[in-house]
């Protein structure tokens, strides 16, 4: 899950050098491109304007008990200018995963240990990437 999260977060950067902004939060933390009505659901080819910034999202397994990836922005202006990406982690032994026994590497995103549940999700998560 995280080099599949480091992957959206370069086609995320791409995005904001073609667009000035990153992507805008579409419904249920899914992403939407600046200036369209429809989100880009996980899973699916990253395309804006004919601009193809990542063949396939990251999708959660089917199966799994772990929810979608959640996507959520900051705005200034009227301009998305950072955000935050969502994900639970099975690994328990993970510094970075909130809920697991050897959590030492608090991470920003996260407000406590444990797991989060984003305004606007209907499941908790318990890692988080994000810029700024």
């Amino acid at each position: 899950r995280k080099a599949e999260l480091k992957s959206v977060q370069q086609s995320f950067e791409l995005y904001y050098q073609q667009n000035g902004e990153y992507p805008t939060q579409g419904s249920a933390g899914t992403i939407q491109c600046e200036g369209s009505a429809s989100s880009i659901a996980w899973g699916s080819p990253f395309i804006c304007d004919a601009n193809s910034y990542l063949d396939k999202l990251p999708k959660e397994i089917k199966g799994t008990t772990h929810g979608e990836y959640f996507y959520t922005t900051n705005s200034s202006g009227g301009s998305v200018i950072g955000y935050v990406i969502y994900a639970k982690l099975e690994n328990l032994n993970d510094a970075e995963n909130s809920e697991g026994t050897n959590y030492a590497n608090p991470l920003v995103c996260l407000p406590n240990p444990g797991s989060y549940t984003p305004p606007g999700a209907s499941t908790s998560y318990n890692y988080c990437v994000k810029n700024p």
